[in-house]
């Protein structure tokens, strides 16, 4: 028997520290970071990347992860309780969708 396991993702956000989390069927993946400052993310496949997240337009985080001379922007729009996630490489642009009963936003501080 198949079971479909959405995600988890939280966003929380505690003084100038942000922290996102997914949560998988057999991970945890965590990045902490505050704006507009390089910090390494270790992605889930054991690759180090460079990243910075920057605020863009409304509410909107923007995060550039470079990987030698790969380029990959990951844009996470926050739109009323959902949350909408899309990644370009180059050409190839993906999206994903995080509805209410599987995103949550914690905001302290702000």
């Amino acid at each position: 028997m198949f079971i479909e396991a959405k995600p988890l993702l939280m966003v929380s956000k505690q003084d100038y520290k942000w922290t996102i989390k997914t949560y998988l069927a057999d991970r945890t993946h965590e990045i902490q970071f505050e704006l507009g400052k390089q910090f390494q993310v270790n992605r889930p496949n054991g690759t180090i990347v460079k990243s910075t997240i920057v605020s863009g337009t409304g509410r909107q985080l923007i995060q550039t992860q470079i990987d030698g001379s790969m380029e990959m922007t990951i844009v996470r729009d926050f739109n009323g309780p959902d949350l909408v996630t899309t990644a370009t490489v180059g050409d190839t642009v993906q999206a994903k969708w995080f509805y209410t009963e599987n995103f949550v936003l914690d905001f302290h501080n702000d």
